[in-house]
């Protein structure tokens, strides 16, 4: 019996030596390869094919199972266009071998650029395998490992630039992100701080990054949080998701606290002031990006506006000059370039009540707003309280405006009917006045006001006809 206990411990011990020495050779093997210029060119070539690129990692400088280089740069003919990663590093594991994966751990990027084109197609996406000459030595055998799983990632620094199929161009500069894989093959979470989103002209400025907290599985990105700052003080809040694959993405969130000076042009950003709060949904596909929401004014003040100065002007009142705004609201859409504003209601309380839609088609404006003041205003604006306007809800008294020009030169009809009625009651009131009224009914087939208004606009070519005139204005009016 004490013959056969030997046997078998020796026996024991040989076979645990056997492993050591088996599993020592596998690691050097493995080692070895890992050194070789075959595996450089073998993670190039994964890689490549996981960016839909052509490309290839600088040489490698190996610390045992750790290695570095100085860079991985590759082209492609898909919608990444170009890629560039410098100061890699990462560490192999063996820890996944045995199901035919190399573990990449600890895998960091010093900076990374990348370019997007959006208007290639997916069929040009595919990248030819690297056909790397490799020596018969550095070819793997059969037994290692032909893929790849990267465990998480961090990038210090990266810099992404996509244009857009209008050719209108989204920038992410200076982010940091980091990642971690998930339970599932190819998923990732992670989270991006820092740096700015550029977004194309129409939607948003530039914002700056606080923190952005994402998932990546199966070719859709979902953002579940995400919020930066507009101009400082605003503040943005999103969420949502892109779909890759079907080239589609989804977002919603809100605004708070824009200052209203930032959203116009130069010249209106003295008129108009105010905080605004918006919420928001993005909806783009194929079909092109639609962004629509509901948005409101407070502390809000209109200051210096044409129509307002006429209105303080024929009222002999400062209160019109500078409108304090009771309520201030608009629901609005975007798409191509258009803004569009409806359900406008702009209020000043017991003075100025302004409802009504606007449209904004690059420069140009195209709008109709249904105009109220309260009748005590009307009573010294003399001419307008029955020619113009007419009474209506709120104990106003209604007319309607249409909004015309550009948005550095916003014109609008209701000045010139003002001043058209207020001539009128002027003449009304001249001695004679009534017989030049019943003239340019008769003799001229029109209107008063559409006289008043016509000659406001043609003053110059009418100066001519006015001196003509003068013996006739003598005959009406007397020496």
């Amino acid at each position: 019996m004490a013959g056969r206990g030997a046997w078998f411990g020796r026996a024991v011990i040989v076979l645990v030596v056997a492993g050591v020495l088996a599993l020592g050779g596998a690691y050097l093997t493995l080692r070895n390869y890992l050194h070789s210029e075959g595996f450089r060119k073998f993670l190039s070539t994964k890689v490549s094919r996981a960016a839909g690129v052509e490309g290839e990692f600088s040489s490698f400088r190996w610390d045992g199972l750790a290695v570095d280089t100085d860079s991985f740069e590759g082209t492609g003919t898909g919608r990444l266009a170009r890629l560039r990663a410098d100061g890699l590093h990462t560490e192999i594991g063996f820890g996944g071998v045995s199901r035919g994966v190399w573990e990449l751990k600890g895998t960091s990027v010093r900076r990374l650029e990348a370019e997007i084109l959006a208007s290639r197609t997916e069929e040009e996406k595919e990248t030819p395998e690297i056909d790397a000459p490799v020596t018969k030595k550095e070819r793997p055998k059969p037994w290692y490992p032909n893929e790849v799983e990267l465990r998480g990632f961090d990038i210090g620094e990266a810099d992404i630039r996509a244009t857009l199929k209008d050719g209108k161009v989204l920038l992410l500069e200076d982010i940091s992100v980091r990642a971690e894989a998930g339970r599932t093959k190819g998923s990732y979470s992670g989270e991006i701080r820092g740096g700015t989103l550029g977004l194309p002209d129409g939607l948003l400025p530039q914002l700056a990054i606080g923190r952005v907290k994402a998932r990546y599985q199966e070719g859709v990105l979902f953002v579940t949080s995400a919020d930066a700052t507009l101009w400082g003080d605003g503040r943005l809040r999103a969420s949502g998701e892109w779909d890759r694959q079907a080239r589609s993405h989804a977002f919603e969130g809100e605004v708070q606290d824009v200052g209203l000076e930032h959203l116009v042009r130069e010249n209106w950003s003295k008129r108009i002031t105010g905080k605004v709060a918006s919420d928001f949904t993005v909806v783009g596909g194929t079909g092109g990006t639609v962004a629509r929401g509901t948005l409101g004014i407070t502390d809000g003040k209109l200051t210096a506006l044409p129509v307002l100065d006429v209105l303080a002007a024929y009222a002999d009142t400062r209160r019109f000059r500078e409108l304090v705004l009771t309520e201030a609201r608009s629901d609005w859409a975007w798409k191509d370039d258009v803004v569009s504003l409806t359900d406008v209601v702009v209020a000043s309380e017991g003075l100025l009540h302004i409802q009504g839609r606007l449209d904004i088609r690059g420069e140009e404006l195209d709008g109709e707003l249904m105009v109220g003041l309260a009748p005590a205003v009307l009573s010294i604006i003399r001419g307008t309280e029955t020619a113009i306007f007419t009474p209506g809800e709120r104990g106003l008294v209604w007319t309607r405006v249409k909004i015309s020009g550009t948005v550095d030169d916003p014109e609008e009809d209701l000045s010139e009917r003002l001043i058209a009625a207020a001539g009128v009651r002027i003449l009304e009131e001249l001695p004679g006045g009534d017989k030049v009224l019943k003239y340019s009914q008769r003799y001229l087939g029109a209107e008063p006001e559409e006289v008043i208004r016509k000659g406001i606009e043609n003053f110059d070519e009418a100066e001519k006809a006015v001196r003509e005139t003068r013996d006739l204005l003598k005959g009406i009016f007397g020496k």
